[in-house]
């Protein structure tokens, strides 16, 4: 899990939200550049994502993350708590700098979801958009979708996407990047579906 280092915790952006219910939303996000050459660079988006279902597993929650912020070289294992859902996202993309003009593509993506007690994943599914401009001057408007099956354990390694052309931002719509939908159901039998965004851009 991203969330159980401390070097991910260090350097990401750290926000809580609170939901319905008695539900609460803790979302992480880093983002790290690696040069390729003059024109081209590697980026990396992780994304995570812990839905707490109540105030005492958000306390847990946020417990875990100041004790592995406070103690680098022995971090705690987990974070997650009670019946609480993790979600996590790592995106590859390269920007392409063409002329006067910078393309995005999106190389690969992979997901995983995890839950405590109480709770049962009962399907997880990768949605994954691109609208922009591609460097022919036309506009493409794409998706994809695949179901993630309990045999991979919660991790889905994108393949479609890799294959689509770069493009860059083209107006009001655009958009790059995939969206992580997994339905979960809680000991009380309600069903709720939860999303995590990695997007190049939206």
């Amino acid at each position: 899990m991203f969330v159980n280092h401390p070097e991910f915790l260090s350097d990401a952006i750290i926000t809580k939200t609170e939901l319905d219910n008695n539900t609460y939303s803790f979302d992480f996000a880093t983002q790290e550049e690696v040069p390729l050459s003059d024109s081209e660079t590697k980026i990396t988006q992780q994304v995570a994502k812990v839905i707490a279902f109540s105030e005492d597993e958000a306390e847990d929650v946020e417990a875990s993350i100041q004790a592995n912020l406070a103690n680098k070289t022995n971090p705690v294992e987990r974070t997650c708590f009670g019946g609480s859902l993790y979600m996590q996202s790592y995106l590859e993309y390269v920007t392409m700098k063409k002329g006067s003009e910078t393309y995005y593509k999106m190389t690969r993506m992979v997901t995983k979801a995890t839950v405590r007690d109480g709770t049962v994943l009962k399907s997880r599914v990768v949605n994954f958009f691109m609208n922009g401009k591609i460097p022919s001057g036309q506009i493409q408007n794409k998706n994809a979708s695949a179901s993630v099956v309990r045999g991979t354990n919660g991790v889905y390694y994108a393949a479609a996407p890799s294959a689509w052309s770069e493009c860059k931002p083209s107006g009001s719509g655009s958009k790059l990047g995939g969206t992580y939908n997994c339905t979960v159901r809680r000991a009380s039998g309600s069903d709720n579906v939860f999303s995590l965004n990695n997007y190049v851009f939206k």
